[in-house]
């Protein structure tokens, strides 16, 4: 609040000497108010799931982590499609490739050690963590990048999942998230 000051009147009147003293009146600086404003943001979500072994909830479970961590539409319903491919879903306990791979994306040994088994904690790990640490390794882009990535084509988001996964068989994982995606209306 600033300060304001008294100010004194001196006035000569008839030989009468008057003195009239303005007592301050405090200056109130108006700060602007912030004012809450509702964000409305689309939940995504699907009705049906494109692989029987995995339920729709499961699959909305994911599609609100992946959203939640800033991937687009269409990175999300192509991440999702190849976990579904790699995993069903399952973020531990599923081991593929003859009893080695596990988590979501079926890593090897050498790439999971320090992977969580929660799936929100995994999720989280593999954007901001393995990825990263695995393009960095391998001398390809950042997959977690191109995944948020408004720009992305579906081929870039494809070919950045098959640089990170190094699948010999593409599956259905590309089937499954076009699925996906038609029902997020993107």
């Amino acid at each position: 609040m600033e300060k304001a000051y008294a100010i004194i009147v001196v006035l000569v009147i008839g030989g009468l000497f008057y003195q009239r003293i303005e007592q301050p009146q405090p200056i109130i600086v108006q700060e602007p108010i912030a004012v809450a404003q509702e964000v409305v943001i689309e939940k995504w979500a699907v009705t049906t799931s494109p692989h029987s072994a995995v339920s729709v909830e499961k699959i909305n479970e994911v599609i609100g982590i992946l959203q939640a961590n800033g991937l687009t539409k269409q990175g999300t319903a192509y991440l999702t499609g190849n976990f579904i491919a790699e995993s069903h879903l399952i973020p531990c306990g599923n081991y593929g490739d003859g009893g080695l791979a596990q988590g979501l994306a079926q890593w090897h040994p050498g790439r999971r050690y320090d992977m969580p088994c929660g799936l929100v904690e995994q999720i989280e790990w593999a954007l901001n963590v393995e990825m990263p640490r695995d393009a960095k390794g391998m001398g390809y882009t950042n997959l977690s990048e191109t995944l948020k990535d408004p720009s992305a084509t579906p081929e870039s988001l494809l070919v950045g999942i098959q640089k990170y996964e190094r699948y010999g068989i593409a599956g259905n994982r590309r089937w499954y998230g076009e699925e996906i995606l038609k029902q997020l209306g993107a």
